[in-house]
């Protein structure tokens, strides 16, 4: 099954207003992975530049996760889908 999807990482400014966000900087997303994970499996895939990935899973259920910020949420998939796997930087 095929899973796309992006990276959401910031903030990227102390205080910064989420009507007015700060620019992502350039090299954000500079060596992130998402990895995917169920059971004993565990596979990696490279995010691009852009926080944009596409992986190739065998059938099951999956949880997926990124290496960004300080922390990032888990996604649980079953099927192709597209998703998002959001990222905190921690600046407040």
């Amino acid at each position: 099954m095929v899973v796309t999807g992006r990276i959401t990482l910031g903030p990227f400014c102390p205080a910064e207003n989420p009507a007015s966000p700060c620019p992502t900087p350039s090299e954000a997303f500079s060596g992130v992975e998402v990895t995917a994970r169920s059971g004993d499996k565990e596979l990696r895939y490279e995010v691009t530049l852009a926080g944009e990935f596409q992986m190739d899973l065998p059938p099951g259920t999956w949880e997926v996760s990124a290496t960004a910020g300080m922390s990032c949420d888990s996604v649980t998939v079953s099927r192709a889908q597209e998703i998002t796997v959001a990222c905190d930087t921690g600046i407040r």
